[in-house]
């Protein structure tokens, strides 16, 4: 773990930026006499857990057109913060499943794969970052996000949803459904301005969006076949613009259905607005948020906290997305690149498997930095050790923990350039 370079990064946990790798005495070129390959640019950062601890280190060789500039190194930062909380979380969940395994054969059958995050930013995010009003919609987005991965129970998620969803899309009221389906209903444990309710599967607007599980975007709701008049005539309440969205698993079922009503233009006249597709498309994603928050606050509470150690906080990649947003006036090339890294958090979402996340960072990284080679380092559990479980063109390797480029970063716990 202390060999060559990486051992570097190991060591000083900093930053290792090399334009020319044969002019810098740290490095050394036997890997490259073995394999006849011709390392030029270096580019080696420490991967931190969010607590602060080295997880691993990933290496970058021969960037296309020249050596690694400070923009790459930012831009490899912020993801390796996503790297070790992705790497962390993944660790902490195999160590969760040997020592179910080993004591608790009642657990054999738990599933293998917690979801996270997904972002479902398309095409028109690219216009919404130019427009003032887009970006501090997905900044608070973000901020949202951080809140609902946080929350361990489904009792704690309903209020915490249709507050910051009111917030979000400017609404006077929203309500989160979730599908009961032995009693054939949708139920709301909190109700914004309400007791909790019940409600059969298909009623009202709500009820056709989780039925045909699809978005539902209502300018007048009176004009709306599918709309109950009768809650408006016995609160007095007038609803007007309407907006619903079912939630939905990884595997596309249908979880429940976020409804918001009555957008508020203008908050000191209270003027009614309808909602747009940017506001459809804005909750939309929200909706995946929640169905990943849905999901943890499940696995949570069935398997009595003992699955909680491997809850993803997304802490790290939610304040580079939050970066991402601030810089909506920056280049094309940065904002092509923000786009990129919120692309990359999709290849991480799918798998808890250590080999397919080495793989999928070496890959996509590659992508995103045109470089021609990417090694992600992965700490033993004794803590002696790197370790790489796919390697581009090599069997797995193992390096001292305190040699090279990884060593100085895992000692320091600082990137280095």
């Amino acid at each position: 773990m202390t060999a060559g370079l990486v051992g570097i990064v190991v060591k000083t946990q900093a930053v290792v930026n090399i334009p020319k790798a044969y002019d810098d005495d740290r490095f050394n070129p036997a890997f490259d006499i073995a394999s006849g390959y011709t390392t030029e640019s270096i580019l080696g950062l420490p991967v931190l857990s969010p607590h602060g601890d080295l997880v691993g280190v990933i290496q970058l060789l021969n960037k296309e057109g020249g050596p690694f500039e400070s923009d790459d190194e930012k831009v490899m930062m912020a993801f390796a913060a996503q790297i070790g909380s992705t790497v962390d979380n993944t660790l902490k969940f195999e160590a969760a499943q040997n020592q179910m395994a080993q004591s608790h054969k009642r657990l054999q059958t738990m599933e293998r794969q917690m979801q996270q995050m997904e972002s479902k930013l398309e095409d028109e995010e690219a216009d919404l970052m130019l427009e003032r009003k887009s970006s501090q919609r997905a900044m608070r987005l973000i901020e949202m996000t951080k809140s609902l991965s946080s929350t361990e129970r489904v009792d704690e998620l309903f209020s915490s949803v249709m507050s910051q969803a009111q917030s979000l899309l400017g609404a006077d009221r929203s309500t989160l459904f979730l599908v009961d389906k032995k009693k054939k209903q949708l139920w709301s444990r909190v109700a914004t301005g309400s007791e909790p309710i019940r409600i059969p599967m298909d009623a009202g607007i709500v009820g056709q969006c989780v039925i045909k599980n699809t978005p539902l975007r209502i300018d007048d709701a009176y004009q709306c076949e599918f709309f109950n008049q009768a809650v408006d005539q016995k609160t007095g309440y007038k609803t007007t613009s309407v907006l619903a969205v079912p939630v939905r698993s990884t595997n596309g079922e249908v979880l429940g259905a976020l409804q918001v009503i009555n957008k508020i233009q203008d908050t000191d006249s209270n003027l009614i607005d309808i909602f747009d597709e940017d506001d459809e498309q804005l909750l939309a994603t929200f909706c995946d948020h929640i169905a990943v928050a849905i999901g943890h606050c499940e696995k949570n509470e069935s398997g009595q906290h003992q699955m909680s150690e491997g809850i993803n906080r997304l802490q790290a990649l939610q304040q580079q997305l939050a970066m991402a947003e601030q810089r909506e006036n920056d280049t094309t090339k940065e904002q092509g690149r923000a786009k990129f890294m919120m692309e990359l958090s999709k290849s991480l979402a799918g798998s808890l498997e250590i080999d397919s996340v080495i793989h999928n960072v070496c890959e996509q990284t590659k992508k995103l930095l045109e470089c021609d080679r990417v090694t992600l380092f992965v700490k033993e559990r004794d803590g002696r050790t790197l370790y790489t479980r796919v390697a581009e063109g090599a069997d797995t390797i193992r390096v001292p923990i305190d040699k090279g480029i990884v060593g100085e970063t895992v000692r320091s716990k600082l990137t280095m350039g």
